[in-house]
Parts: structure tokens; sequence; C-alpha cells
């Protein structure tokens, strides 16, 4: 990606320009664009979390079965292949 910045027109309502003008003025943030690009961040690591959170809970229903006894062995691998790929 290459690093340039392009111009983005967007429409806010009043509280969000209120937003934006205050948290440029508190001085937290030098830009109005810096405040939208760490808004975007926010957004970016929520999206990621709530991967690894759906991740996380299929990896726990597979704990689950394989401690309750619900699994399939298989004698070799090219039978776990057949079997998953026959699934369709």
């Amino acid at each position: 990606m290459a690093d340039t910045m392009e111009n983005v027109s967007v429409s806010l309502g009043e509280y969000d320009r209120e937003l934006l003008q205050n948290q440029v003025q508190s001085g937290r943030f030098a830009s109005r664009s810096e405040v939208v690009r760490a808004g975007l961040r926010l957004l970016d690591d929520y999206e990621h979390n709530q991967k690894l959170q759906r991740l996380r809970a299929e990896i726990a229903k597979g704990d689950a079965d394989f401690e309750a006894g619900r699994y399939t062995e298989y004698d070799d691998v090219d039978t776990l292949i057949n079997k998953i790929t026959n699934k369709g």
C-alpha cells in the first residue's frame, strides 16, 4: 500500500463535529484527520478482537467435544482427507 494521503469527504452530525473539534482543541490531537485516523484504528482493533473471540469460542467448543469423547480417529491421513473433501 502506497504511503500517500488522499482527501475523503464525510458528512458528520453536530455531535461528531463537536467531538472532533474538542479533541483538537484539548491538544490531544493535532488535527481532525488525526482524530479520524485514531477512530479508524480503534474500529480495526475492535474488528480484529471480535474475530479472535469467535476463534477462541470455536476452540473452546472443540476442546469440550474432545474432552467429552466426541471425536473420530483415523488410521491414516488419506482417509481423513477423503472424508473432508467428500463432505463438500
